[in-house]
């Protein structure tokens, strides 16, 4: 609904009220952040005898962060890899085997770093994860040793050309192997330059699963046995996302258990939500010094601020932005 809006409604009378995140103003995005009676972003209003005014605020949103997946970097320790953006922040990305099928239930984080090439060459990755080392390495998280578009067989080819990918290799069960990306900041995150390909022509076909921080499945992309890759040209935008929850890339055979690498690509970007501004209030006192049985004039401004009291059962005042009142200390 258009705003600012009048709404005429039976006291006693309940509505509910809610604010949509985030708004998009020419190209620049808001995010929700409070509305004037401190109420959630979605919530229930009363009506009263007089007159009530109810305000949402949003906060512009910061200039856009960007992640590729082609840039991660595997390494030994922890964390197993890291992330960092075009404007220099890192975050660390998560590999472990899934609990459930199909799904991205945490299970434990893949143990054991190899910092080289994995004893099956045909799979054409190095500095890899998994939970074993030698040819029964699987399933893992690594590095690919090929350049993007060079592979023998390889087809329609993302840009950009070059670069060396993920490369995630499933379980030998309906579980998932999964990277998990581990959000910076809160904000409003697009997933784009979603890609996926089997990297051998083996056995039948692997799926590349995208989850929201919510754990909702968002796409499902299919590689075959063809080694060409399978591209999105999709936006996925996941609306507050918050600093610490994860947005997950995973990957399971969906056939034989027969050569299932899958190199994988994607790009996150982030519009971080300003934190909101702090109120600020200027109090004086006319007199500044007072006779015991005499008034003073306290008067104040305020900016950023939704209500006002003073301390010393003086209470409440109706004009939050400026005012004044008479006190007797």
């Amino acid at each position: 609904m258009t705003t600012p809006f009048t709404r005429t409604a039976i006291v006693n009378a309940q509505s509910t009220i809610s604010a949509s995140t985030p708004q998009l103003v020419g190209t620049t995005n808001f995010q929700f952040a409070s509305w004037s009676d401190q109420g959630a972003q979605t919530h229930t209003i009363t009506a009263s005898s007089v007159p009530q005014t109810f305000q949402a605020n949003f906060t512009q949103s910061s200039a856009a962060s960007v992640w590729h997946s082609w840039e991660v970097a595997t390494q030994a320790g922890s964390p197993q890899a890291v992330s960092i953006s075009n404007t220099n922040i890192s975050t660390p990305i998560e590999f472990y085997e899934s609990t459930n099928d199909l799904g991205i239930a945490k299970g434990a984080l893949f143990s054991t770093f190899t910092g080289g090439a994995h004893e099956t060459a045909s799979n054409n990755v190095t500095d890899f994860w998994a939970d074993a080392t030698g040819p029964s390495a699987y399933p893992y998280a690594g590095k690919s040793t090929v350049d993007r578009g060079s592979d023998v067989g390889e087809g329609n080819v993302p840009q950009p050309l070059g670069v060396r990918d993920l490369q995630l290799f499933p379980p030998d069960n309906n579980h998932t192997a999964v990277a998990a990306f581990k959000i910076p900041q809160d904000g409003t995150y697009t997933i784009s330059e979603l890609a996926v390909r089997k990297v051998t022509n083996l056995g039948d076909t692997v799926r590349l699963h995208v989850f929201d921080n919510q754990g909702n499945e968002l796409t499902t992309l299919t590689a075959f046995g063809n080694q060409q890759w399978v591209a999105s040209p999709n936006l996925y935008p996941i609306a507050g996302a918050l600093a610490g929850q994860y947005i997950y890339f995973a990957v399971d055979r969906n056939g034989t258990f027969d050569g299932d690498a899958a190199e994988v690509s994607w790009t996150l970007s982030a519009n971080f939500t300003s934190p909101p501004p702090q109120p600020m209030c200027t109090l004086n006192a006319n007199p500044s010094t007072v006779q015991v049985g005499a008034t003073t004039s306290l008067a104040w401004t305020t900016s950023d601020a939704t209500n006002f009291s003073i301390d010393q059962n003086v209470g409440s005042q109706a004009n939050v932005a400026s005012g004044s009142v008479l006190v007797l200390p």
